[in-house]
């Protein structure tokens, strides 16, 4: 199988199944409630392991971009070997909360909601109106609600703030790998497993999600 990488049209199905400082910060880890935000970018569609290179992790694994794509005819090791895929998209947002440029990285659950607004004849281009993206940690089934806000245009500040958008490491975030690059970070990830087992280093268990376990992981460290 193989998968699409990269900047995706709104009109486009959904598929399932250059480093800035202070990379934590820059994504929005969206918390439970309320979260409103303004879409600047387009989607960049990416695919990726959560490689696991000891059972005994009780984390969400190493991120490990696919490197399954239609010019190496599907060639990826994690794949190979059954490891399952996530596809994902990210896109770059004003968090209205802070006033500040994020990168959300978005779940099929949410991606799907906005894509219907988009598809939507009274709201379209989801580019021109704020949304309100609530989270309900109790609801696995509507985990994610996308609300419009109402079209307003941007703001002198708003289009600041676009303007400085760094597309560049968006496309390079959902940029697939070689297969061995893939090879590369299994290894790595093998290595750095083997050396914690050697030292008794219990991996901390990564904060969850009250009440329900959630795939979309909303609420890792995006900095690894």
């Amino acid at each position: 199988m193989t998968y699409s990488f990269g900047e995706v049209s709104w009109d486009s199905e959904l598929e399932v199944g250059k480093k800035t400082a202070n990379t934590k910060d820059l994504y929005l880890k969206l918390e439970p409630g309320d979260n409103e935000v303004r879409i600047i970018t387009p989607a960049y569609q990416y695919v990726m392991h959560r490689y696991k290179a000891n059972e005994d992790d009780k984390g969400y694994g190493v991120r490990i971009n696919c490197s399954a794509t239609k010019e190496n005819g599907g060639d990826c090791p994690l794949c190979k070997q059954g490891d399952k895929v996530k596809v994902r998209w990210l896109v770059g947002v004003i968090n209205r909360k802070t006033g500040k440029y994020q990168i959300l990285d978005l779940a099929y659950q949410a991606m799907m909601q906005i894509k219907k607004l988009r598809d939507n004849a009274r709201w379209g281009d989801p580019t021109k109106y704020d949304v309100n993206i609530s989270v309900d940690p109790g609801n696995p089934s509507a985990y994610y609600t996308v609300q419009p806000l109402g079209k307003e245009p941007l703001s002198a500040e708003d289009n600041l703030i676009k303007d400085k958008a760094d597309l560049d490491y968006l496309r390079s975030k959902a940029s697939p790998l070689t297969p061995e690059q893939v090879k590369e970070k299994m290894e790595n990830a093998a290595k750095f497993a083997e050396k914690d087992n050697k030292k008794g280093v219990q991996k901390p268990a990564t904060k969850k999600v009250p009440v329900v376990k959630m795939d979309d992981e909303e609420f890792e460290d995006y900095a690894s």
